[in-house]
């Protein structure tokens, strides 16, 4: 299937489930919205997966695991199955956003900056700190040369 054509089906909410057979970390790494981490090593997995869906696209980096996955299952009488001609590489050329799971396991899209809230949240509140504290220190030299110049 053309990357295209899967961006149309993806857009419209035709598809019935797309299946990323790559590794759990490059999975991670960036994949598309919606999909499934189901790396061909876990045969029994991937197997139950196509048995509950009527049709199912494979994606991997480049096409060719996604095709040999595919073929495979096909063989085994699986119909309805799908590969991604060209990947993620050609998803991404056509203008499919990929995303990427943070530490914290919530997706994002990739190449956004991590927002670690917990670091944002101590830096806030050193920053509000330090602002009263200047607040109080200006407002006591002020009323020390009000002091000094009556």
């Amino acid at each position: 299937m053309p990357a295209d054509d899967l961006c149309r089906i993806v857009a419209v909410g035709a598809v019935s489930a797309i299946i990323d057979v790559r590794p759990a970390e490059a999975y991670a790494a960036a994949h598309i919205q919606g999909s499934l981490s189901i790396p061909e090593t876990k045969i029994t997995a991937l197997v139950h997966a196509v048995t509950l869906r009527p049709s199912a696209v494979l994606v991997c980096a480049d096409g060719r695991q996604s095709f040999a996955v595919a073929r495979t299952l096909g063989f085994s009488g699986f119909s309805g199955l799908y590969y991604l001609d060209g990947g993620l590489s050609a998803w991404s050329d056509a203008g499919g956003a990929l995303m990427e799971t943070t530490e914290r396991g919530k997706d994002r899209p990739v190449g956004r900056p991590q927002n670690d809230s917990r670091f944002s949240g101590v830096a806030r509140l050193f920053s509000y700190r330090l602002l009263f504290f200047g607040l109080a220190a200006s407002a006591g030299l002020i009323s020390l040369a009000l002091r000094f110049s009556r």
